[in-house]
């Protein structure tokens, strides 16, 4: 008889779990999720973990009916292709996959939901999860609100803010945000005073 061992799980306060999802539109009520992606990196931004997936939204979604930036979004990142073609798993099965990846890395803690305009996400998945949302920090911690205060408190760096390349899937986003993260972190962030 083998002994199974498992790894510690990670510690909330040394690791940032970043959320990125891909839908149908704005309203959380009206629109679906079509693309989930999640990243857990350190503090200095290397990647531990990631879990991603496309949603099948269990009916034909009208395409046509989207707002037309919508509808240009997913036809040139290959979300319409993939969810057309039956490419995503229904969205109970992929919270089931969430819940354990995140059990795995974190245990029981509930950790704080990181990205970029982060409500938004949050928002989609409260509205449709059932369980996840509960398990994870009533705190968030949202880069978009960083850059707000950047671009304010010192425009010097702001304009040094690297481009985001807008692809719009998921783990790309997120390798984005991580990078964006990560400068405000080295340069905007936890500046020293000169000496007097």
């Amino acid at each position: 008889m083998t002994e199974q061992t498992t790894r510690p799980h990670l510690d909330p306060d040394t690791h940032l779990l970043l959320c990125d999802l891909e839908t149908t539109g704005l309203d959380p009520r009206d629109n679906l999720i079509l693309e989930v992606g999640f990243v857990i990196v350190t503090l200095d931004f290397k990647m531990v973990s990631m879990f991603s997936d496309i949603v099948d939204p269990g009916h034909q979604i009208a395409w046509d009916e989207l707002h037309p930036s919508v509808q240009q979004m997913h036809n040139t990142n290959g979300l319409r292709e993939a969810v057309d073609n039956g490419k995503g798993i229904d969205i109970g099965d992929l919270e089931e996959g969430l819940i354990d990846w995140y059990r795995e890395n974190f245990g029981n803690a509930k950790v704080p939901l990181s990205g970029s305009t982060i409500g938004f996400d949050q928002a989609f998945l409260k509205e449709h999860l059932s369980d996840f949302p509960d398990m994870i920090h009533y705190r968030t911690i949202d880069w978009s609100s960083v850059k707000e205060l950047c671009r304010r408190y010192n425009p010097e760096v702001y304009a040094k803010l690297p481009a985001k390349r807008e692809i719009h899937r998921s783990i790309p986003d997120l390798e984005d945000t991580v990078g964006e993260a990560q400068f405000y972190v080295e340069n905007f962030l936890f500046t020293t005073r000169p000496e007097a």
